[in-house]
């Protein structure tokens, strides 16, 4: 499925047993909740949300134009990938059992918790065997 410019008001969800999804969203929507079992999910926001992602084993990739408000990421094998403007601040308690974990921001590292900047967005990412990755993205991305 491929939903380039969806405006939501109220909230999004996407689901998915084993289809891709690429979607770009915009709008005044305040939550958004990603549940995948072994589809891949590209998801580009441009509004400030509380975003939670489930999956299996299907890959989530999240790019968000604006900071977001909160993060919950939850995964058994799937590669989770969060996007955030540079210069974002952000305290991620990021744990995987045999992924990696990793950001391109500079952080303070305080036993799971990643700490950037003024550590104003909470992200939780949690992955048994998947990799949980923190982007720096910019503007123009």
């Amino acid at each position: 499925i491929e939903a380039p410019d969806v405006t939501a008001d109220d909230e999004l969800n996407i689901r998915t047993v084993s289809g891709d999804v690429e979607c770009g969203a915009k709008g005044k929507a305040d939550d958004v909740e990603i549940d995948t079992v072994s589809g891949r999910v590209s998801l580009t926001l441009a509004m400030k949300v509380k975003l939670r992602v489930n999956t299996t084993s299907g890959n989530v990739k999240v790019y968000a134009r604006v900071s977001l408000s909160k993060a919950e990421f939850n995964s058994v094998s799937g590669a989770l990938e969060l996007g955030l403007p540079s210069g974002t601040g952000f305290d991620a308690k990021l744990r995987s059992v045999s992924g990696s974990v990793s950001t391109d921001f500079s952080t303070k590292v305080e036993n799971s918790h990643y700490i950037a900047g003024d550590g104003s967005v909470k992200i939780e990412a949690a992955s048994i065997s998947g990799n949980i990755k923190i982007s720096a993205m910019s503007v123009n991305n």
